[in-house]
């Protein structure tokens, strides 16, 4: 359980420069896992991964990512991001801690919108738009 957590922290917000192919694997088997539970279309991942912004319209995307985030402990059961993790972990993949701390501090603001998996959503596009692109994977 605990590479699937480290997993997630990357898959939505961080993601190694080489992707191994222990990486690759992990990152399909936790798909597979959500997607029985929230299914996306191969359409709208190859859209995530080509714009790295989620939609916050599209339903079944955001339950999906709702569904990584829980599962890899990012969020808590009320969608509330936990820092700490992000930190260690972003910090550990040699982003520099004030570039860490200033996406912090700015994707912790975010609003919550209308529902849970609106969080998560705007939290990887906080994210997206708060560290550089190639720590960005979905």
């Amino acid at each position: 359980m605990n590479k699937l957590v480290l997993f997630v922290v990357v898959l939505l917000f961080a993601a190694l420069e080489a992707k191994t192919p222990e990486f690759i694997e992990l990152a399909k088997k936790l798909h597979e896992e959500c997607n029985k539970k929230s299914p996306i279309t191969p359409e709208v991942v190859a859209k995530v991964k080509k714009d790295a912004q989620m939609d916050e319209n599209d339903d079944a995307l955001k339950q999906h990512a709702l569904c990584l985030a829980k599962t890899g402990k990012l969020v808590d059961e009320n969608a509330n991001i936990q820092n700490d993790l992000i930190r260690t972990y972003l910090t550990k993949m040699g982003l520099e801690k004030d570039v860490v701390e200033k996406a912090i501090e700015k994707c912790s603001k975010v609003e919550k919108g209308k529902d849970e998996a609106l969080h998560v959503v705007r939290l990887h596009n906080c994210y997206y738009k708060s560290i550089p692109s190639e720590y960005i994977i979905f």
